[in-house]
């Protein structure tokens, strides 16, 4: 199961273990329920939205920093609330956004189509057809408009790959 609204690092990316282990806490030896919206995936995880008993896993996640807004229309039953929510964990630089590197970039770049968008200088940004790129003036705008910032551009993360070698 994937959690509608969420983008959490995959196995072998920074983060991965923090978010792993703060969903485990939500809804390990938990009855869980599943809300589904407009649409649920064509892949083999269905999308859903998940309780924990009273607890609404795919907001705790993102109040507690352990994932980044994923806003993929037309799943967007609760678009506004999961941007509200990251954007005050980010705010006080709760989870993954304690690690965030503070320096702008003069924009940033995404690809219509896709709800991921990537620093200007990472080699995904260069690689997208020059007609299909979405830009940002900032981060916030990307972020506000429910984007997820590609994992491989994150700096931190070309660290680890580099420590990693």
């Amino acid at each position: 199961m994937r959690y509608i609204g969420v983008d959490a690092p995959d196995d072998g990316n920074i983060f991965f273990e923090e978010s792993r282990q703060a969903n485990k806490k939500l809804v390990e030896q938990k009855k869980i329920s599943i809300e589904y919206d407009v649409r649920k995936s064509s892949d083999k995880d269905l999308l859903g939205y998940v309780y924990a008993g009273d607890i609404f896993v795919n907001a705790q996640l993102l109040k507690n920093g352990f994932g980044i807004a994923y806003i993929v229309p037309p799943n967007e039953k609760y678009r506004d609330l999961f941007i509200s929510l990251q954007k005050d964990a980010r705010k006080h630089r709760r989870g993954i956004w304690a690690f965030e590197d503070p320096n702008d970039e003069a924009y940033y770049i995404a690809s219509k189509g896709s709800r991921k968008f990537h620093r200007p200088n990472c080699r995904f940004a260069r690689e997208l057809s020059f007609d299909k790129r979405v830009i940002f003036r900032t981060k916030d705008e990307a972020l506000g408009k429910g984007y997820s910032q590609d994992w491989r551009c994150n700096p931190l993360f070309k660290r680890q790959e580099k420590e990693k070698k």
